[in-house]
């Protein structure tokens, strides 16, 4: 089966192929990452491998390879801006049934972030004693968003953007019916980020650049800017990723990491201490997930430009 095209993430592809070479799948990992940089990619990738019965896994062949819904590949998908304790315990539950059809049964997790303490330390109960062939998948911006005691059973993935040459590449090799000038007037740091912007998904920067600049001010003015949005979902959806994008970016910086970005993220870099600025990027990940389960569109506006303000008071 064909490896994961993943740009810019050659380190962590050459381990993955390192441990698939060994067979030696670890119990447990973390794929950190930016938004679209491929982590659900990958981590899908390796639930293939985890159940593939085949000698070169994932084969691509075999019975649990061909099936398009696994029952020995689960995925946790949870409506709610936090993955409850209970939702991990069933998960938990079913780590221990034995494979349907495969060599084994692979959980995935993603955006672990949103697991309250509750939900990770119950999953620290079977990641200290993991069923045999099970594989716990989980997928964050960073690995630090986790409890230390999650992150030390398991391997970390890291997945670096590539430069920007490289992703308008992988852009076009995915949209041939573009032209190289409009990908790049498009790029918005990971390969996944510029599709969705090119494909209409993503137009709402200069809303998220006046939202965010209104931080350390008067509230009120925030709410005055965001009421036009009560009554849209697609709008509430929109202005939180281009805000959660803007927030991960400034937080990359003012970390050292390298990134071609500058403008506003570097403002709000040397603005804010690199706590906050992950604490607002949890927030805007968490209002995305409030606009996908239609929470009421003044409470929206209201308890998101509240918990923006109480991260940087």
């Amino acid at each position: 089966m064909n490896r994961p095209d993943l740009i810019g993430c050659d380190a962590a592809l050459a381990r993955v192929e390192r441990m698939l070479s060994a067979d030696r799948l670890p119990h447990a990992v973390v794929i950190e990452g930016p938004e679209g940089s491929g982590r659900r990619t990958l981590a899908r990738f390796l639930a293939k491998a985890a159940a593939c019965t085949g000698e070169q896994r994932p084969c691509g062949e075999c019975e649990a390879c061909r099936q398009e819904n696994n029952p020995d590949v689960f995925e946790l998908i949870e409506e709610k801006s936090v993955i409850p304790v209970d939702a991990v315990r069933a998960l938990r539950a079913q780590a221990q049934e034995k494979p349907v059809c495969s060599a084994g049964r692979a959980f995935l997790i993603p955006d672990a972030q949103r697991m309250n303490p509750q939900a990770q330390n119950a999953l620290l109960k079977v990641l200290e004693e993991p069923p045999a062939g099970a594989v716990f998948l989980l997928t964050c911006e960073y690995a630090r968003q986790l409890l230390d005691t999650v992150i030390s059973r398991a391997v970390v993935l890291s997945l670096t953007p590539p430069d920007r040459q490289r992703a308008v590449e992988a852009v076009l090799r995915r949209r041939p019916d573009l032209t190289p000038a409009a990908v790049d007037a498009a790029f918005a740091g990971t390969v996944g980020r510029t599709l969705a912007r090119l494909e209409g998904e993503d137009g709402y920067d200069a809303l998220a650049g006046e939202a965010a600049s209104l931080l350390g001010g008067e509230e009120w003015k925030l709410h005055r800017l965001l009421r036009p949005l009560e009554k849209d979902r697609a709008a509430q959806k929109g202005l939180a990723r281009a805000m959660g994008a803007l927030f991960h970016d400034a937080l990359a910086l003012s970390m050292g990491a390298p990134r071609e970005t500058d403008g506003l993220p570097r403002l709000l870099a040397g603005r804010w201490a690199p706590a906050q600025l992950l604490a607002l990027a949890e927030i805007c990940d968490a209002a995305v997930q409030d606009a996908e389960r239609n929470l009421g569109g003044g409470l929206f506006v209201t308890l998101f430009a509240a918990r923006l303000f109480r991260a940087v008071a």
